[in-house]
């Protein structure tokens, strides 16, 4: 049976930094400090972070320093929340 971790706020946010700052070729070029700064929380806190996204397959990291390549689950995962919110959003005004 397969274990599926429970996917955190932290981990949304460090995924959906990851998305914002993403190119063409889903290729985020960022330091592990941007991202702590960014969404307030300590590096250590994002490298454990990152860790366990690259676990469960949503990050994969390159051979080049401080590149983070988002999977096709996380580019849908993060796409599809980000529309759910937004139809929230505007199902409240």
């Amino acid at each position: 049976m397969t274990q599926i971790k429970k996917f955190t706020n932290g981990r949304f946010d460090v995924l959906e930094y990851l998305y914002d700052h993403k190119d063409s070729n889903n290729v985020a070029r960022v330091t592990q400090s941007e991202i702590a700064d960014s969404i307030n929380t300590s590096r250590p806190t994002i490298n454990k972070l990152i860790t366990e996204l690259k676990e469960d397959g949503f990050v994969k990291e390159t051979n080049r320093y401080l590149e983070y390549v988002l999977t096709s689950k996380a580019i849908l995962f993060v796409s599809t929340m980000k529309n759910v919110a937004k139809r929230m959003s505007n199902t409240n005004d």
